[in-house]
């Protein structure tokens, strides 16, 4: 094996590491990877945002968006509420406290 290579597996074996022990503390606290990563983006936007803006903005995609939040707001993780202005559709999904 060659340099590059040696390297390239060096840094996918790192990753594979790290990636398991995040997941490993983010499932002691009862949340799945994709719930974590929607808390994280909330935090980080510091307000309200649209649920296809918290769609867009994940890491890894999920299929249904709408089902994670649903399973964070019966944890008591994030409210909704609809849009104040313009279309009265929109959903706007925050962390609470």
């Amino acid at each position: 094996m060659d340099e590059l290579q040696e390297t390239v597996v060096a840094i996918v074996r790192a990753s594979d590491r790290l990636l398991h022990a995040a997941a490993e503390k983010i499932g002691e606290v009862g949340l799945s990877e994709p719930q974590f990563n929607v808390l994280r983006i909330l935090r980080g936007a510091g307000e309200p945002l649209p649920t296809s803006e918290v769609g867009r903005r994940m890491i890894t995609r999920v299929p249904d968006i709408t089902r994670l939040v649903d399973r964070l707001e019966k944890m008591g993780l994030v409210g909704r509420q609809r849009a104040p202005r313009g279309d009265r559709r929109k959903v706007l999904v925050e962390i609470t406290a």
